[in-house]
């Protein structure tokens, strides 16, 4: 009897080089990956093409379900519509893209080795008589042009629209496109082309195909909703578990379950930490474990004298920033602020830092304020989560090499970080609107002198000017000049934070409505907000000496080099009134 699908294993390359191309059906959910997603996808990439003690390293992008539409003529299927792995495959496209466009002026072989599978000649195309190129991936239609111009299109990568309110899922492509530039165009050329090498040949999709609507959804039900996946941290307490003498294994067990209790469940988040903070973070996690047990002699040597005490670090961690502290008050307000940052590349350098504390307090706090410093600068900075990594396996080695006082730390920002960090703050929402919400509530606790414990998904960052200001009224008046009001729009004095819902009604209001609704409930209003109280106007005078004094007061909080007050500077200003 014929199976109803078939089922095969393929690289990227050869799902992307089917002749008849790929396309998302109508009912697909639009793209709604985030940065952290491809950023994700993208360390894994790098990790695996980067392996040097494996040849033929590989990666698993998991299942990808087709279903082919047969033509009326019995011909090949004009596209197959992608049932289950679409939201992966326009990622992979993305990144092919950016790969593409960055290589467009000094590798031509990479150039010319990617561009089949973002755009080439398709069965439709031709057989009417016409040669053309088209997409090789068509996402829905109320994407399909938007990708094509901002993504496959030779160079599209490099454009921006002119429009700036863009429905969510083309701004999620914008964001991911924009993050996997930021990551790879300070990358060498060879790292890129092994990298565009490795994903088109070397990882890997199980891939599932049928000719019939509902099987294919039956298979996309089987794939995603049913059964509980057998979790990696289970994997790794099997393989951990099963390595003790059975006369230990029970009161390992019970040291295990505790741990899991004090951290909330799973171990898997503690091991990856592990894994970073003793140095293994470039080939597979399970192996890596292995490594580390076979280091400490045995698995119970390795749970006692590496795990335990790892596992009391990161509870301690857990624990800043809520009333069961138990750390002095300089190192649970760093810690907290590292708690803001997306993604944990932090937590693994300030284990070790911990560990290597012998008891002083002050020394613990100064190195946990250095290290948030470092992590927030590179936030500034742009850098892309793999070269934060790389930084702070840096700091991992210096610590554990007994130096960490040395100038040459690599915990301490460089003059040259130093410069650019004060240069980026100055238009920060425009580089990263993540990023400048997070400095904008640095400096709010700042101006109150004490920590507010304001939760950072409560808020959103305001344009005091706005961005697009009706052509009438004294928004116009105050800022005549165009360029004078582009430059004011964005800078770092024009900010405040609020709630979305009082961003919503706000909008283009005129300045005395806005500070109305800002102000309604000043008690419980962030102090950033709150010290703006009693201005009647906002000028471009204004805007530029908040601007100075709030740069004067992060160039304190994170050392940064002094700045020579631009001229028009007036600190007795009520919008600048914040402390010294």
């Amino acid at each position: 009897m014929r199976s109803p699908f078939e089922a095969r294993t393929a690289t990227l390359a050869e799902i992307l080089g089917d002749p008849a191309g790929l396309a998302a059906p109508g009912y697909q959910r639009g793209y709604s990956w985030t940065p952290t997603h491809a950023t994700q996808l993208l360390d894994d990439l790098l990790f695996a093409s980067d392996d040097p003690d494996d040849e033929a390293a590989s990666y698993f992008l998991g299942a990808v379900v087709l279903m082919h539409q047969p033509r009326d003529d019995g011909g090949q299927a004009m596209r197959c519509d992608i049932v289950d792995g679409l939201q992966r495959l326009m990622t992979v496209t993305i990144l092919l893209a950016v790969l593409r466009d960055i290589a467009a002026y000094e590798d031509e072989h990479a150039r010319a080795l990617v561009a089949p599978y973002l755009l080439r000649t398709l069965p439709e195309v031709s057989r009417g008589g016409h040669v053309a190129d088209t997409v090789v991936l068509l996402p829905n239609a109320s994407l399909a042009t938007f990708f094509r111009s901002y993504v496959q299109d030779a160079g599209a990568t490099a454009t921006m629209p002119a429009d700036e309110s863009l429905p969510g899922p083309a701004e999620r492509v914008l964001a991911v496109r924009e993050q996997l530039m930021s990551a790879l165009v300070g990358e060498t050329t060879h790292r890129r082309r092994r990298l565009l090498h490795f994903v088109l040949e070397r990882c890997f999709c199980a891939v599932i195909s049928t000719h019939s609507i509902d099987r294919a959804h039956t298979i996309f039900s089987v794939l995603n909703d049913r059964g509980q996946p057998l979790a990696r941290g289970d994997i790794l307490k099997a393989q951990i578990l099963g390595a003790i003498p059975a006369t230990r294994q029970a009161a390992v067990a019970g040291r295990w379950a505790d741990m899991e209790q004090r951290l909330g469940g799973s171990l898997e988040e503690l091991l990856t930490h592990v894994r970073t903070a003793e140095g293994r973070t470039r080939s597979r996690t399970i192996e890596d474990l292995r490594t580390l047990i076979e280091r400490a002699g045995t698995a119970d040597a390795f749970v006692e004298h590496t795990l335990v005490p790892y596992a009391d670090i990161l509870e301690t961690i857990q624990r800043c920033g809520t009333s069961r502290s138990l750390v002095p008050e300089r190192i649970d307000r760093a810690v907290s602020y590292l708690g803001w940052l997306q993604g944990a590349d932090w937590v693994a350098p300030l284990m070790v830092i911990w560990r290597m504390n012998t008891g002083d307090s002050d020394w613990l706090a100064d190195q946990c304020e250095r290290l948030e410093r470092l992590a927030f600068g590179m936030r500034v900075l742009g850098l892309g989560s793999d070269k934060r990594m790389q930084r702070f396996k840096a700091v991992i080695d210096n610590t554990r090499n007994a130096t960490p006082d040395s100038p040459q730390n690599p915990i301490n920002l460089t003059r040259d970080e130093q410069k650019l960090i004060q240069f980026n703050l100055k238009n920060l929402h425009q580089r990263g609107q993540a990023i400048c919400k997070l400095v904008l509530l640095r400096l709010n606790d700042e101006i109150a002198g004490t920590p507010q414990r304001l939760d950072p998904a409560g808020f959103t960052v305001e344009h005091i000017l706005p961005q697009k200001p009706g052509r009438n009224g004294a928004w116009r008046t105050w800022f005549d000049d165009a360029s004078v009001r582009e430059r004011c729009t964005h800078s770092l004095g024009n900010l405040i934070l609020v709630t979305r819902e009082q961003n919503e009604r706000a909008k283009n209001r005129d300045f005395a409505d806005k500070m109305a609704i800002f102000l309604e409930d000043a008690d419980n209003a962030p102090a950033l907000t709150r010290h703006l109280a009693g201005l009647a106007t906002w000028t471009p005078d204004v805007v530029s000496a908040r601007e100075e004094r709030l740069m004067a007061l992060l160039c304190r909080l994170w050392k940064l080099p002094p700045r020579r007050a631009a001229h028009g500077f007036r600190p007795d200003d009520p919008a600048v009134a914040v402390p010294d």
